[in-house]
Formats: C-alpha cells, structure tokens, sequence
C-alpha cells in the first residue's frame, strides 16, 4: 500500500531517491549556513563547520552518510542519482575550501 502511494508521486524509485538527495542536499545547506553564519574568525568558522558535520555523525538511528549510500548504489557518473550527489558533493567541498572567514 505505501508502495502505491509513492509510486503516484514518483514515476521510480530512481525518481525518488533523486528527490530524497535533493531534499538532503537542501537541508544540510541550510543547516551548514546556519552554523557557520558570522564566523569571528578562520577559527571559528572550521570549527563550526566540524561540528555540524559531528552533530550529524551522532544522529541516533545514523545508518550512514546518505550520498555515500546512494553513491555505492549507483556508481554510473551518467546516473540522475549519481549527479545529484556529485552536486551535493562539489558544492560541499567548495564550502570547504571558501574563506574560512565568510564561510556563511
């Protein structure tokens, strides 16, 4: 039954998991600008981000990271589900790599 529920809104689960990265993506984005908004220093906005990233890690029920998952399910870099972790990813570690400073 809830198979044929989802099913209505989504053509696939392929359209799915594609819907669920996004909303991932969009959430951990908010979230890491939320965390890193107005570093004081270099300092302040690394850690910020480190610990965004460890509060993530201690989520009860954490059964890995999502994009990992789905990258170890979808290994072909054409797929939909494999773009859209790209994405995610490349957005990522240009975060990363950004000016510790203004980070937000």
């Amino acid at each position: 039954m809830i198979r044929a529920t989802f099913y209505r809104h989504f053509p696939s689960k392929d359209d799915l998991i594609v819907q669920y990265i996004g909303t991932a993506d969009r959430g951990i984005r908010e979230a890491v600008a939320a965390a890193t908004d107005k570093p004081t220093s270099a300092d302040s906005g690394v850690r910020a981000l480190a610990d965004f990233v460890a509060s993530q890690i201690k989520t009860p029920g954490l059964r890995g990271c999502a994009f990992l998952n789905a990258a170890a399910e979808y290994p072909d870099l054409a797929d939909p589900i494999h773009q859209a972790i790209l994405a995610h990813r490349s957005w990522f570690y240009e975060r990363e790599r950004a000016d510790p400073v203004s980070l937000a």
